[in-house]
């Protein structure tokens, strides 16, 4: 599927509950992690991927991509894990991008919009189930010096052989702190 893309893959996978990360053929992978979060008995393993990765012109930021479980109470506790993980590969730009299984009402949600952008705010298109999406439990939250130039679900007939989900496509500029000095 990648290399159909055009694309590459980085990290991720079984070991981390499903996330996984892919890449454009100009970014460079500096460092990868996937990390297991604390399993809940009888539940699902979750987790999340994530990758330091350098632009063409040089800006680094550090990409997550997890999927929360359908457990509320569970959720919360992966909040910690999924934050713990992400403060462990620093880089000025910070990108996750997930399956949250809630809505921006929701806990989890609400708990990273206090201190991360979630890039599509503005938006509030539903991203599932894919066919005739009801709910907007898909997101991408950006952290540092970014600026968010648009966000929007896509909608397209491979999509509804791809995942039960709405892909989220976030677009930022990486290059505005350079342009602030």
């Amino acid at each position: 599927m990648a290399g159909r893309a055009g694309l590459r893959f980085v990290a991720g996978g079984r070991t981390t509950g499903g996330s996984a990360l892919l890449v454009g053929p100009r970014v460079e992978v500096v460092e990868t992690r996937e990390v297991r979060f604390t399993k809940s008995p009888g539940l699902f393993q979750r987790g999340v991927t994530l990758a330091r990765l350098r632009t063409q012109t040089g800006e680094s930021v550090t990409v997550a991509s997890t999927h929360l479980g359908l457990d509320a109470d569970e959720r919360v506790h992966h909040l910690d894990d999924l934050l713990a993980a992400v403060g462990r590969l620093p880089s000025p730009v910070v990108v996750l991008a997930g399956d949250l299984n809630e809505g921006p009402d929701g806990p989890v949600w609400r708990e990273l919009g206090g201190s991360w952008v979630d890039c599509g705010a503005g938006t509030a298109e539903p991203t599932f189930p894919a066919r005739r999406p009801r709910r907007r439990i898909d997101g991408v939250f950006v952290r540092g010096q970014a600026l968010v130039t648009g966000c929007r679900v896509v909608v397209h007939p491979d999509v509804l052989v791809a995942s039960d989900h709405r892909p989220v496509v976030a677009d930022l500029d990486l290059g505005v702190a350079g342009r602030r000095r």
